[in-house]
């Protein structure tokens, strides 16, 4: 009884943890506009309170003073700032940091820099923006249009010049990057999934509780192929999961292909990454032709099993 006690308290707190604070911090709304103008500011409060009043698109930054990355593109960013600025895009920028040093460091730029600074106290809407991404860096920009969703998100340095230009020109695909965005979330919820269907394996007796698991981060990875490629490896050698080895390879085969490169390639790479020899790889791509040609799950599921002694 003792030992079953343990058991259910072990299954229970793990979904107890994933289900009350891993997946729903990654869908905590956003912070409104009005609260990141609330802000303390080291300067620029004026053009920071217009900014997020709702009516242009806003740059939010997030960086310190002792980063080195943020140093070195903080006069871009003011360059950014000037060029936009009077086309509907306005950037702020926010360091946890105190308000003398903040000034030492604006000082320190020659002409100083031109775009709102402010104070993120405790880093709290640092937490809130990168959160949901699994973001822990800095520099780290997002771009927001006048409801404050996020529209771009990524350093500085990689993309967001080109973002604002594609803004302000409305040829900008926002509803691929909704699409990505979304993809993104799923991805790091089936990680976040996966820690609690390990645990959850290590009792024989919660079988179907570990197939609805598995079947939901399969679902959650489903865009990204390789991470399939991996699962389904992962499914195979190290919880002797067939079934869902076998779900894993069918979903990455049913999804679109990607330019320039095969199914077949990621999973050889994912193989590669793994240090599984070559001819083993070969066992696994023969599995996977078979299957693509057949659609057989029952003869795929018993190939798997059989390839695993492999492994």
């Amino acid at each position: 009884m003792k030992r079953t006690t343990k058991r259910l308290n072990t299954v229970f707190l793990t979904l107890l943890f994933f289900i009350t604070t891993i997946i729903p911090a990654m869908a905590q709304p956003l912070p409104s506009l009005s609260q990141i103008a609330a802000c303390q500011w080291v300067q620029g409060q004026q053009t920071a309170e217009q900014a997020l009043a709702g009516k242009q698109f806003v740059v939010v930054e997030f960086f310190s003073t002792w980063c080195s990355g943020c140093t070195a593109f903080a006069p871009e960013l003011s360059r950014i700032h000037d060029q936009f600025y009077d086309q509907g895009v306005s950037v702020v920028a926010l360091s946890d940091e105190g308000p003398k040093t903040l000034q030492q460091f604006i000082s320190k730029f020659e002409g100083g820099l031109h775009y709102p600074i402010g104070i993120d106290s405790d880093n709290t809407l640092y937490s809130a923006f990168t959160d949901p991404f699994g973001v822990n860096t800095i520099p780290y920009t997002f771009v927001l249009n006048t409801r404050g969703e996020i529209v771009w998100h990524g350093h500085p340095n990689e993309g967001l010049e080109e973002t604002l230009q594609a803004l302000v020109a409305g040829n900008y695909d926002v509803d691929q990057f909704k699409t990505e965005l979304h993809n993104a979330q799923n991805l790091k919820k089936s990680m976040a999934l996966f820690e609690a269907y390990t645990t959850v394996a290590q009792f024989p007796e919660e079988k179907a509780l570990k197939e609805q698991l598995a079947r939901t981060i399969i679902d959650c990875a489903k865009s990204k192929q390789e991470s399939l490629a991996l699962l389904s490896l992962i499914f195979i050698h190290d919880f002797k999961d067939y079934p869902m080895a076998a779900l894993a390879v069918e979903t990455a085969v049913s999804q679109p292909q990607q330019p320039e490169t095969t199914l077949e390639s990621i999973y050889l790479d994912v193989m590669d990454g793994l240090e599984i020899p070559s001819l083993v790889a070969e066992d696994f791509l023969s599995i996977l032709a078979t299957y693509q040609k057949d659609q057989n799950r029952t003869q795929l599921v018993e190939a798997l099993e059989t390839f695993a002694v492999q492994l």
